[in-house]
Parts: C-alpha cells; sequence; structure tokens
C-alpha cells in the first residue's frame, strides 16, 4: 500500500513540474540558446506529460487559452506552441477535429429540454465510420476520420480513380461545387439486400461476415456508401459560424445533383420534433430496425470543432439510458490485442462452476485501475493470460496453475447492445472492489441483456451531483508500481 502510494505521489509531482516549466517557458524564452524557439522545448514537454499518461485536455489547458483551438483546427504540435496570428476556424484540407456527439446521460429529457430548445432535428445514428471529406478545386479529395487518420490513399485523391469512392461520388455533386467540407458517415450497402449494413454485424449482409472499410473487394456484395449530414464549408467559404439549419438548408440545396442515391452518397434523412413521445417513438423504432440509435441536434447551434458538451445540444442516445450494468469477471489481459494497440481485457460471465468469455474490452476505467490489474496479473501467482479462453475455472487468489489465469477481479461494464452474440461498445466503468467473483452476473441475464437495452427509457429525473470516489484501502492493498507505458500520438 505504501509503494502505490509513493508512486502515486510521484506521478503528481512529475506533473506539476512539467506544469509549472510549460507556464514559466513563455517568460524566458528570450534567454533559450539550445532551440530556435521556445516552441521546440514546448513539443518536448507536450510529448513528456503524454508519456506519464496526462490527459491531452490538461496539456492544452497548460499551453494558453488558444491551444485547445488550435490542436482542433489543425492536430498539428506546431500550430499549438506557435505565438503567429490564429483564425479561429480550420481552412479547406486541414486535418481538424470534428465536431461531437455527447452521451445523453440517464437524466435524458431534462438534458434535451434545456439545451435543445422547443423544436431539433433527429437524426438515424449511423455504424460506420465517421470522417470529414474535403473536396478541393473540383476534382480532388481528401478523407480523415474523427481520429485523424488520412485515408485518402485508400478512398481516392481525384475524381478519375472511378474504382475508388471519391471517383464513385464525384458524378452526384452539383457542377457549380468547387469545393466543401462535408461532415459524414460511411457506410456499407448490400447490393443484394439492397439496404444499409452494420460493418461490424455477420447477420446484417448477404454475405455473413464483417468488413474492413478500406479492404473492399469490388467483387463484394457489399461496397462503400456515403452518408451526409452537415457541411461546414462551400465554395470558397466557411459556413461552421452559420446555424445548423441554415448549413442544412445549404447542403439540401446547393451541393448534390439529387438525394436519392442511397447506394452511393445521400443527405442523412432527419425529423423536427418537440415531445419525448416522439423522441422514444423515433428510438424504439431505430433500435428495432437494427440501429445503433437516433441523434438528437439543437437547430441553430454553430459547428465547434473538437468540442463534445452537453451546452451544444447535439447528443447520440443509444441503448444504455436504464440502469443497465453488468457485473463481470475480468479473467485475462492480452497485450496490444484490443483496438489501436491498446491492451484487451477478457471478460466472462457465470455458468454454473464455469465462467464464460463474453468479450473483451479496452475501453474504460481510469489510468490507476488499469495499473492496478497489470500489476496484479503479472506477478507470479497471475501471469498475463497471451490466448482467449472460452472457459474457465475462476478464482479469487489463484496459485501457479495450468490455466494460467490472473487473479480475478469484477468489473461494472455497459454497452450500447448485443448484436451476433457480442456486445456493441462495451466500456468498463469501474472496478468492483465490493464484490466477489461469485457474485457476478449469469449467462442467463447476458442473453437477456439485449432486451433490456431495447426497453430503454428517457428519464424524468433531474441530474444529481455524483459524490467524488474515494481511494479505498481495498482498492490498492495489491498493487506495486506503476508501469511505464509508450504515448501514442
Amino acid at each position: 500500500m505504501q509503494n502505490l502510494d509513493f508512486h502515486i505521489q510521484q506521478h503528481i509531482i512529475i506533473k506539476s513540474f512539467i506544469e509549472n516549466s510549460l507556464l514559466q517557458l513563455r517568460t524566458i524564452s528570450s534567454h533559450l540558446v539550445f532551440f530556435n524557439s521556445s516552441s521546440e522545448l514546448e513539443i518536448q514537454f507536450f510529448l513528456a506529460a503524454s508519456t506519464i499518461g496526462v490527459a491531452t485536455n490538461v496539456i492544452l489547458s497548460w499551453l494558453g487559452s488558444q491551444a485547445a483551438a488550435r490542436w482542433n483546427a489543425a492536430r498539428d504540435l506546431h500550430a499549438v506552441v506557435s505565438t503567429g496570428a490564429f483564425g479561429d476556424e480550420p481552412v479547406l484540407g486541414a486535418n481538424f477535429r470534428p465536431m461531437l456527439l455527447a452521451r445523453l446521460p440517464k437524466e435524458g429529457w431534462w438534458e434535451v429540454v434545456k439545451n435543445c430548445g422547443e423544436e431539433f432535428f433527429v437524426e438515424t445514428k449511423y455504424d460506420g465510420e465517421h470522417v470529414l471529406m474535403h473536396k478541393i478545386s473540383c476534382d480532388s479529395y481528401i478523407w480523415y476520420t474523427r481520429n485523424g487518420k488520412d485515408f485518402t490513399k485508400d478512398y481516392g485523391s481525384t475524381s478519375s480513380q472511378t474504382d475508388l469512392l471519391s471517383g464513385r461520388i464525384h458524378p452526384h455533386f452539383r457542377s457549380s461545387v468547387n469545393d466543401c467540407i462535408l461532415d459524414c458517415e460511411l457506410m456499407l450497402w448490400d447490393k443484394k439486400l439492397k439496404k444499409l449494413c452494420r460493418r461490424q454485424f455477420k447477420s446484417h449482409n448477404s454475405e455473413h461476415r464483417s468488413h474492413s472499410f478500406r479492404h473492399l473487394d469490388p467483387s463484394d456484395n457489399v461496397q462503400l456508401v456515403v452518408i451526409v449530414f452537415d457541411l461546414l464549408y462551400l465554395n470558397g467559404k466557411s459556413i461552421m459560424n452559420a446555424p445548423l439549419y441554415q448549413r442544412l438548408q445549404a447542403l439540401d440545396t446547393a451541393v448534390l445533383k439529387n438525394n436519392q442515391s442511397v447506394n452511393t452518397i445521400s443527405i442523412a434523412p432527419r425529423t423536427t420534433i418537440s415531445t419525448k413521445e416522439e423522441v422514444e417513438s423515433l428510438f424504439q423504432k431505430a433500435l428495432s430496425a437494427g440501429e445503433e440509435g437516433i441523434v438528437v441536434k439543437r437547430k441553430d447551434v454553430v459547428y465547434q470543432p473538437g468540442t463534445r458538451m452537453t451546452k451544444n445540444g447535439w447528443f447520440k442516445l443509444k441503448a444504455y439510458l436504464s440502469d443497465n450494468e453488468l457485473d463481470v469477471a475480468l479473467v485475462g489481459i492480452m497485450p496490444e490485442k484490443g483496438k489501436d494497440g491498446q491492451v484487451a481485457y477478457q471478460l466472462a460471465v457465470r455458468d454454473g462452476e464455469i465462467y464464460r468469455t463474453i468479450t473483451t474490452c479496452s475501453a474504460g476505467l481510469s489510468r490507476i485501475d488499469h495499473d492496478y490489474i497489470y500489476n496484479l496479473s503479472s506477478k507470479s501467482d497471475g501471469p498475463l493470460l497471451k490466448q482467449s479462453l472460452a472457459e474457465c475455472h475462476c478464482y479469487n487468489f489463484m496459485t501457479k496453475s495450468k490455466l494460467r489465469l490472473i487473479r480475478i477481479k469484477v468489473v461494472e461494464i455497459t454497452a450500447a447492445g448485443i448484436r451476433d452474440g457480442k456486445f456493441i461498445d462495451p466500456v468498463m466503468r469501474r472496478i468492483r472492489y465490493d464484490k466477489d467473483v461469485e457474485e457476478v452476473d449469469t449467462i442467463a441475464t447476458f442473453r437477456e441483456y439485449e432486451q433490456v437495452l431495447t426497453n430503454s427509457k428517457l428519464s424524468n429525473m433531474s441530474p444529481t451531483k455524483q459524490k467524488p470516489r474515494k481511494l479505498t484501502k481495498r482498492m490498492i492493498v495489491e498493487a506495486s508500481k506503476f508501469v511505464a507505458k509508450e504515448a501514442k500520438l
């Protein structure tokens, strides 16, 4: 316990040192002789802070009042630390961060009333690849994902690449559109079933297999399509500061020749509503149709790159609106098996005396929780599990055995649904230090989970303040030291 306490204090001291150094940096920049400017040193501090796990938004707050806006507009460290003039809007071709949807909390209807106005737009929540498409000088295209990855090579850089997405959608633009930026979702269109399908769900397409957006073959039954839900820039002028309803009017009338080409590029259908009953009706219809959920948008909000705030009045409603947490057993850790090389945690539920794996998950938990679990699993009586097991026997305190299981911990998870026997967007919320492994949910509860989610309702309850979580003795009793991790930028 003392060992972990010491390392937590050391972690805080390092963060404090970096913060104080950054605050003082600009005042002494004229005395720096080893750098051409203070910018290079600030970038080094950025990288150092990221390496020890300091959140990006915290680091940006240290770098000044404009740092977050600069990062959102270009995702460029040199732009962040630049002392030059800065425009408050991204430019055509820039790799900026899209405006994002806030998750609607359980006090859902109260938040809609407070932030969305008397009337608001509702759209389907598409389960694809969120991208920003830049059309430049009529014939050139750039494709950026919401995470800043440039997939132009995969989707096509010019209109002449007719075998790629850019070449396929190009004929559908009006001749008057010289350049534009579209906020959109890439989806899969099943050519045989004549419908949109969710890419990770084998049951949704005629080939009954999952597909990679970047590696589709022309002979596949599915092809990429573009669903457009916002227009941010048109013919040399940014319209991000225009209210949403005006941007959508321009999108509807000035961009595409028509909105009939659902197998290539189309504008997302939207409905204007004002009541809780209408929201719940559309929500239930979306879930019944196998969709991820719905989106609620304030009509007069301006586009704010990189933000995800409830006051924007942009919400996603997925099947997590009720008390639908599951308590599951964490039975293994698989390094670099998760998304983008993250650690994947193997989670299981109880089936009699057997614990059956139901999912692997990388999302959620704090840095302290991750290190706590990693350190437990690294000990001699709980080695790392390199391969996923379908079922196992679990014990709270394992000795060396052929099963190679870690010390079992109970974690609370939520998800947006279950499809093809797998969780949709599972997230680990917290470690349940108050529960033993025998108390985890059963396989029967897991099988009923999808119906529980489908029946989710918007609550009329007013929001209540959550009490801060305390660091208990049980949380740190078996942990040792922090494990150094390489930051991924």
